[in-house]
């Protein structure tokens, strides 16, 4: 498995590549909470929120027939809250059944697919994880934490150009996203795409010029430029 692909999942799931590189985003440091409109990001400061929301859901309800749609988004809004405090406590065997009932209550979450997908992942269930990374790109194809994901789980995988081409998306959408920067210079380097990768790295190091992973990145770079040579 590529060394960006292992280092990104693990700052998708617990943020540790947020203090190592600029502009990396912390997922952990912010609390999605699902309302009937949308979905809105905002700052989980206080231990009180947390304790919030791990009373919201007392049970996994799962018959959905019948339903109305303010019913079935309560729903959502119960068990996506449960999971997501679950998820974060890093207890994904108990998030499971949960954000599996958010995205049934409310499939057009994709919030709460992302959050399912890492709690796969975390399971290493990868199949079905990737599903749900793909759920929530499809849902928020503008959203680069979630491409990020999928891409980073296809690189796990072996899945090598698929990875490229989802990372190659965020960097279209976000080019100063250092961590998919990096990560497709690795990715273009291992399929022998040597000038890709030079370039990528070029660009990685001209916004990150310092730091454990610049030391890597300027490495590989005069490794490539000396085989040229």
């Amino acid at each position: 498995m590529a060394r960006a692909a292992a280092l990104i999942l693990a700052a998708v799931a617990a943020a540790a590549l947020a203090a190592a590189i600029p502009g990396c985003s912390n997922r952990s440091a912010s609390r999605t909470r699902v309302t009937p409109g949308a979905v809105v990001r905002e700052r989980a400061d206080s231990s009180a929120s947390r304790s919030d929301a791990i009373g919201v859901a007392e049970g996994t309800p799962r018959d959905i027939a019948g339903l109305s749609p303010e019913v079935a988004r309560d729903r959502a809004l119960a068990a996506y809250q449960k999971g997501a405090f679950l998820a974060d406590e890093r207890r994904s065997r108990e998030a499971l059944p949960y954000l599996v009932d958010a995205v049934k209550y409310a499939p057009d979450l994709a919030e709460a697919h992302y959050d399912l997908a890492l709690v796969r992942l975390d399971l290493a269930d990868t199949a079905r994880a990737i599903s749900s990374f793909r759920r929530a790109v499809e849902l928020s194809p503008h959203n680069t934490t979630f491409r990020g994901g999928l891409a980073a789980a296809l690189a796990r995988t072996g899945k090598t150009r698929q990875a490229l081409t989802e990372y190659r998306r965020v960097l279209e959408l976000d080019p100063h996203a250092a961590v998919s920067r990096f990560a497709a210079a690795e990715l273009e380097e291992s399929l022998g795409d040597r000038a890709a990768a030079v370039d990528d790295w070029k660009l990685f190091l001209q916004e990150n010029p310092s730091g454990p992973w610049a030391d890597e990145a300027r490495r590989r770079l005069d490794a490539l430029s000396g085989s040229k040579q």
